[in-house]
């Protein structure tokens, strides 16, 4: 094994597992984007034998496009339509030499592809698939992207949200759920892995691990939601994960209906 895994917490805050990794005429350090040891290890050596692969047995970097779409296909294994994208641009200007590329080939490889589209369009098809496909194989160019729109964030009136907390008043838990996201301002992610022993009910507040921070942060409880919790149907407190498993469970069959 020529990798070494960096733990979270060893390496300026990380959150994740760093991997160094040496190949001959190579050496890098990545992000394996995973607190988990077995999957960063899996990352590690994925990654370990695509480097082997390029600089030992003669690949060497990427001479064409074609050659970069490929290589980060094989390593990233995007889903579908990613994939779609990548090869839409390889069929057009993979013959291009990877230090040739400028921001005029990206600007004209979209408008190519998605004439008269948006530059969302353009971002999502062109520019960041073919970025990431390039920076994979070492070419990292400075791009100016099309200007995209600002966000606009949508909310839901009160009266919105407690008509949608009534009508999930035949589940349970996923009334409680929704009561916890609307009155905490709880993420999705933070709200269906929330376990009882991290719900004070007579202390009225709550402990959310917040993702984005990877810290705890205690939130005030709404008495509506202190209600819902309380009345959740053969709540346990002795089992301390049986909230998350009901909310995990509550949203998916939500997000299965929808479908």
């Amino acid at each position: 094994m020529s990798y070494k895994l960096v733990p979270p917490g060893k390496r300026h805050g990380n959150t994740v597992y760093y991997a160094r990794i040496a190949v001959p005429g190579k050496r890098v350090e990545i992000s394996t984007h995973t607190a988990d040891k077995g999957l960063a290890e899996k990352y590690a050596r994925r990654y370990e034998a695509n480097l082997y692969e390029r600089y030992v047995l003669g690949g060497g970097e990427a001479k064409t496009v074609a050659d970069a779409i490929d290589l980060y296909k094989a390593f990233r294994r995007p889903r579908k339509q990613d994939e779609d994208y990548l090869l839409a641009i390889r069929d057009l200007i993979g013959s291009i030499g990877v230090g040739d590329v400028t921001q005029a080939h990206f600007d004209a490889t979209a408008q190519a592809l998605y004439p008269g589209r948006s530059n969302e369009t353009w971002n999502r098809c062109v520019y960041t698939p073919l970025q990431a496909a390039l920076r994979h194989s070492g070419k990292a160019l400075l791009l100016k992207r099309p200007k995209q729109k600002k966000p606009r964030h949508r909310s839901l009136t009160a009266d919105q949200r407690d008509t949608l907390i009534v009508a999930a008043q035949a589940d349970p838990d996923l009334q409680a759920l929704l009561a916890v996201m609307f009155f905490t301002a709880a993420r999705i992610s933070e709200a269906i892995h929330l376990t009882w022993d991290r719900v004070d009910l007579r202390g009225k507040k709550v402990c959310f691990n917040v993702t984005k921070q990877n810290e705890d942060q205690w939130r005030p409880l709404h008495d509506r939601v202190v209600v819902a919790l309380a009345n959740l149907p053969g709540r346990s407190e002795e089992h301390t994960s049986e909230l998350q498993s009901r909310f995990g469970i509550s949203y998916a069959v939500f997000c299965l209906k929808k479908k």
